[in-house]
């Protein structure tokens, strides 16, 4: 079983659902700053996220769960 790490980050989420990434709320170290927006870049919000009112467009504080595993030590060598 792999670890999960929660990192709270200020995000703005467009209507089409892609999420760009504003800060970090606490700073983060360059493998994991790289390894989020390497996720982020192909991350999409699902509709029914925002028809079901969990999400909204715009700018907001969401918090991110990182399963860490053999992906994620890949994407910090390179």
């Amino acid at each position: 079983m792999y670890p999960v790490r929660t990192i709270k980050a200020k995000v703005f989420i467009h209507k089409d659902g892609k999420v760009d990434l504003k800060e970090f709320v606490k700073d983060q170290s360059p493998g994991v700053n790289k390894y989020i927006r390497h996720y982020l870049a192909k991350f999409q919000v699902p509709k029914r996220m925002f028809e079901g009112g969990y999400l909204n467009p715009g700018e907001q504080f969401i918090q991110i769960r990182c399963l860490w595993g053999d992906k994620q030590k890949k994407i910090m060598q390179d």
